[in-house]
């Protein structure tokens, strides 16, 4: 009966590309479906029997499972995660101008995680792991991830990836401090693939009916070239003379996009500073950093 029924596996990199400002949306959970291949090779080769009963033994364990690719599907959707903390930067300016001063370099290690379902699938006995490639997540992060044909669990891949905050220009006022924190935004993606693959090879089929029993050798094509009806995941390629699948995939992926610097200016204390008796609270605070040139303000940078 040939080797072992075994799972098509297929290794894909995964990485599609987000940008912000996208409104957040939920993605469903789809059902999951799984066209049994050996069932519709059966029912493709009884159909043009004349006999009432004709039953077949389907061996597909030397299937071949060729151009596999995984392919977006659609807009992907995405929540904002929490942003992680990196560090911060204590800018010191003590001259009399205005002085622009770098900021420390950051890097962390980050836990980055997809999973990855089915949702529309097919069971055969094939002996094979096909690799493919799909369009990344994120900002340069390439996360590996896997689509099993013939499972309906899903499969969750880890990856320890280095990102590293450079060091920022920051424009700081005379006799002024600046603090410069850097966190690392993060998101939560969802999206939806496509799963396609052409099948083909040697097929061996042992069937009997109520006149004749025996034995049918011949390549995939041949058993559904003249079926009346094929799943609507199937579709024949006459001049390949293959069948082509068409199935679909969902993946949920947590990971880091980009860099947020927040800059908050104070200014350094003054011989007039320190008679608080002589002025009011909101007169102080009007010299403690928040004139023109010293506001708060913060801006994202590239995660790379």
């Amino acid at each position: 009966m040939g080797e072992p029924i075994r799972k098509l596996v297929m290794v894909v990199v995964v990485a599609l590309l987000l940008t912000s400002g996208v409104k957040s949306t939920a993605l469903a959970a789809s059902p999951q479906t799984f066209t049994d291949f050996n069932g519709s090779v059966n029912e493709a080769f009884c159909e043009n029997e004349s006999a009432e009963t004709c039953q077949a033994t389907v061996n597909s364990s030397d299937l071949q499972i060729t151009d596999a690719k995984v392919t977006k599907k659609g807009k992907p959707k995405y929540d904002p995660g929490p942003d992680m903390y990196f560090g911060t930067s204590r800018l010191v300016n003590n001259s009399e101008k205005t002085q622009n001063l770098s900021s420390q370099e950051f890097s962390k290690q980050v836990t980055e995680t997809i999973t990855t379902t089915v949702t529309n699938g097919f069971k055969a006995g094939v002996s094979e792991t096909i690799n493919a490639s799909f369009l990344g997540i994120g900002s340069s992060t390439t996360l590996s991830a896997e689509y099993n044909y013939s499972s309906a669990e899903a499969k969750t891949s880890t990856d320890t990836v280095t990102y590293t905050a450079k060091s920022q220009n920051i424009e700081v006022p005379p006799h002024t401090t600046a603090l410069v924190k850097v966190y690392l935004k993060k998101v939560k993606a969802k999206g939806k693939v496509n799963l396609n693959a052409t099948i083909g090879g040697p097929l061996s089929v042992h069937y009997k009916s109520s006149n004749i029993e025996g034995d049918f050798n011949g390549i995939t094509y041949e058993y559904f070239k003249w079926a009346n009806h094929l799943p609507k995941e199937y579709k024949l390629k006459s001049k390949a003379e293959k069948l082509r699948f068409k199935g679909t995939g969902q993946y949920k992926a947590e990971l880091g996009t980009d860099f947020d610097v927040r800059v908050k200016f104070k200014k350094q204390e003054s011989d007039e500073d320190s008679k608080a008796d002589k002025q009011s609270k909101s007169e102080k605070q009007s010299q403690s950093g928040n004139g023109n040139g010293d506001k708060p303000y913060n801006y994202t940078v590239p995660a790379k």
